[in-house]
């Protein structure tokens, strides 16, 4: 059986359904293609910093889109 990250579903509905809204705020919102381009940046700082596979990560603050930006 695959197991299936949050990042792996978010790729998979970026691939099917591009223009579709994925997040949803009093400001906007964004489509999973935006979602899977954002967190990709993410996830490439995160590795420039040295995080690998399986690394524990937290983040302490608001939970708001700004946080991609």
């Amino acid at each position: 059986m695959a197991v299936n990250t949050l990042a792996r579903l978010i790729r998979t509905q970026a691939r099917t359904i591009p223009d579709r809204p994925a997040i949803t705020t009093l400001d906007g919102s964004w489509t999973f293609a935006e979602l899977d381009g954002r967190s990709a940046l993410v996830a490439r700082a995160l590795a420039a910093a040295g995080v690998q596979a399986q690394d524990r990560v937290a983040y302490w603050g608001k939970n708001a889109p700004a946080l991609f930006e």
